[in-house]
């Protein structure tokens, strides 16, 4: 009879509540790959594990002089995506989502690594746009801070691209440019930003005037220049200006600033607050995942 009661009372919490169940996704990006495992009961989700790994060797990107991923690069994608799934499997998950990015749009043989990739690991992975990249992230976003989505523009650093997002008249607009660290620090060595100049200037107007003109907060997500978020998590034209100063070397640091710096000045930005989020944009994938099922 006890038993009997149990059987009535979990099924009763199923209706009510749904029943959890657990997914994992991979974030492979330019610079890093991101796992996190969570357990979505109903609408909630909450984060089991999450872990990072970066794919980049020594601060550099894993592509060639000729725009593919070499086969060490290659190589050392396998190795943590399965050190990843073996940590990830062990919370028994009911379903796996990959997405690759940057590295892999711009490479000549992404597609074909990651379908070499998706068979020896038994996952199905995705490329996605650079559009679809900025959704998710303003998705996971909306999901992490207490902010309606009309007043916020989401500004993702990336190590191969960047992207900005906004919702206008209740639609998400997305605008994004291959030019994340790696590339900046390339335009860094070679004195030359003539590429990311007129990539700002491409910006559409729509954009440009949400940007403005919005009494809304900008939020960072992504490589944000640690320099200036050592002490806060928010950070100004000056905060960057004291950083350049203490920053004169051709470095990957140095890129990072002046990157923020010509998106600021552009745009006429006063302060970013960054919100370091838990899993950066796979909780996006998640969001998503609820929405079509809804």
């Amino acid at each position: 009879m006890k038993v009997f009661f149990l059987m009535i009372f979990f099924l009763q919490s199923c209706v009510l509540y749904g029943t959890p169940d657990v997914r994992l996704a991979f974030d492979i990006g330019t610079g890093k790959i991101k796992m996190q495992v969570v357990k979505v009961t109903g609408t909630q989700i909450e984060t089991l594990y999450y872990q990072s790994e970066a794919t980049s060797l020594v601060g550099k990107s894993l592509l060639d002089g000729n725009n593919m991923i070499s086969k060490e690069g290659e190589e050392r994608i396998i190795t943590i995506l399965q050190a990843l799934k073996f940590t990830g499997e062990q919370y028994a998950p009911t379903s796996h989502t990959a997405i690759a990015t940057e590295l892999f749009r711009k490479a000549g043989n992404g597609q074909k690594i990651i379908e070499e990739i998706a068979n020896l690991l038994n996952m199905e992975i995705r490329i996605i746009s650079p559009e679809e990249e900025g959704i998710l992230g303003f998705l996971t976003i909306v999901k992490e801070s207490d902010l309606a989505s009309e007043n916020i523009i989401v500004l993702d650093i990336g190590s191969g691209s960047f992207q900005i997002t906004c919702k206008i008249d209740g639609r998400l607009r997305v605008y994004s440019t291959p030019y994340g660290r790696f590339p900046m620090h390339e335009m860094l060595i070679q004195n030359d930003f003539s590429a990311l100049d007129t990539a700002l200037k491409n910006i559409s107007p729509e954009i440009i005037n949400k940007i403005r003109c919005s009494e809304g907060a900008v939020i960072g997500i992504g490589a944000h220049p640690k320099q200036v978020l050592k002490l806060n998590c928010s950070y100004t034209m000056n905060d960057l200006l004291r950083a350049l100063e203490a920053n004169p070397d051709v470095s990957l640091d140095r890129s990072d600033l002046i990157l923020m710096k010509k998106i600021m000045e552009f745009l006429d930005i006063s302060r970013i607050n960054f919100l370091g989020t838990q899993a950066g944009i796979t909780g996006g994938i998640f969001i998503k995942q609820l929405e079509k099922a809804g």
